[in-house]
């Protein structure tokens, strides 16, 4: 899929690395406390990760929380920026067709504005 949208307060990954192909964006908006993931490390450490709210990513995101645990990513060194920044201008999305892009979202009170 060119975009896949996973929306499951699951424990489990249902979305894992190996299954994702170049060139996809991933909006992750189900998983939000830090007992929950939707994907797997891999899937995590292989995206341009951009979130929501930096603070909020690596204490409620379990996807993240978790893929720092194991040591799939490096903590906030693998997000790129806040949603806010790319939409603004300030920071650039997608660099080229092939990279993979994710959105982990957690839902904060600003973007139902």
């Amino acid at each position: 899929a060119d975009i896949i949208c996973t929306l499951v307060p699951s424990t489990d990954p249902i979305l894992r690395g190996e299954w994702i192909r170049p060139g996809t964006h991933i909006n992750a908006v189900g998983a939000c406390l830090p007992t929950q993931r939707e994907m797997d490390g891999t899937c995590v450490a292989k995206a341009a990760l951009y979130c929501d709210s930096k603070d909020a990513c690596f204490v409620e995101a379990g996807d993240i929380v978790m893929a720092v645990k194991e040591g799939s990513i490096n903590s906030q060194d693998h997000v790129l920026d806040e949603i806010g920044s790319v939409l603004s201008g300030e920071v650039e999305g997608r660099v080229n067709e092939e990279q993979i892009t994710l959105f982990k979202s957690l839902g904060i009170a600003l973007e139902d504005l």
